[in-house]
């Protein structure tokens, strides 16, 4: 008996990740400190973090037309945000042959963009300072957002400096939220439904994802994205840099 079996699963939300070499990290906090932080730039009357904690939490603007570091670094996100919507776009598919191949999925090959930066700014958060659920508002129809980890406390990192041995690794790969174990204090949770965890036993797929921060990774996502960031306990700065794209259709 002949059977022809096909098997189409339907994306929900696509994220990019890209990693940033420890030196280019390096240099942004150097001049984050020299900087961005001495001129203090408030910017959490347009955020609803709750960074208050500590005497340096703070959510700062950091100029992105400034003709420095800050433009320069904001011309770079323009163009991922450029290969973001080149790979959003694109789909794979198998031909009658067998073949796998790629295809546009959003109206047309020739389809180009224009990303604009519309604000950046850092978030320096200590101990109890946290994100509640939130999305980002744009001005074009198409937007993008993105999360730069700086500084990232060994607690949330799961690392500690061992003498003689160096940066070792202890974070419980075996955490579960079932026992509120703390495995996700200081994480970027992201939420587009209202699946629960037993849904997932019923075969409807997972609407949440939890990502770690990791020094050097960036996470660019389309700013309609609800995203919020759990608190942390314990000494040491969560720093981050924060961006929205407004995408013009050229």
């Amino acid at each position: 008996m002949g059977l022809e079996i096909s098997f189409n699963t339907k994306p929900a939300v696509s994220f990019m990740s890209i990693s940033f070499d420890r030196e280019i990290v390096d240099e942004i906090n150097e001049y984050l400190d020299e900087n961005v932080i001495p001129q203090n730039i408030d910017a959490s009357g347009n955020l609803v973090g709750q960074i208050k904690k500590n005497e340096k939490s703070s959510q700062l603007i950091f100029p992105h037309d400034d003709g420095d570091v800050g433009e320069q670094f904001s011309n770079y996100i323009e163009r991922l945000a450029n290969q973001y919507m080149s790979n959003s776009n694109q789909s794979v598919v198998t031909d009658e042959a067998g073949v796998e191949c790629n295809i546009n999925i959003s109206g047309g090959e020739d389809r180009k963009y224009d990303p604009q930066m519309k604000s950046m700014w850092i978030v320096r958060s200590f101990e109890g300072d946290y994100n509640p659920e939130h999305d980002h508002p744009s001005d074009t129809d198409i937007a993008l957002s993105c999360i730069l980890y700086l500084k990232v406390p060994s607690q949330i990192a799961g690392k500690v400096e061992i003498p003689n041995w160096g940066e070792v690794d202890v974070s419980d790969s075996n955490g579960s939220l079932y026992n509120a174990s703390g495995v996700v204090d200081g994480y970027t949770r992201f939420t587009w439904g209202n699946n629960t965890w037993y849904d997932m036993k019923k075969l409807k797929p997972s609407t949440e994802q939890y990502i770690k921060p990791e020094i050097g990774r960036m996470i660019m996502f389309p700013s309609w994205l609800h995203h919020s960031v759990l608190p942390f306990f314990g000494e040491g700065e969560r720093r981050t840099l924060s961006a929205n794209i407004n995408i013009v259709e050229k």
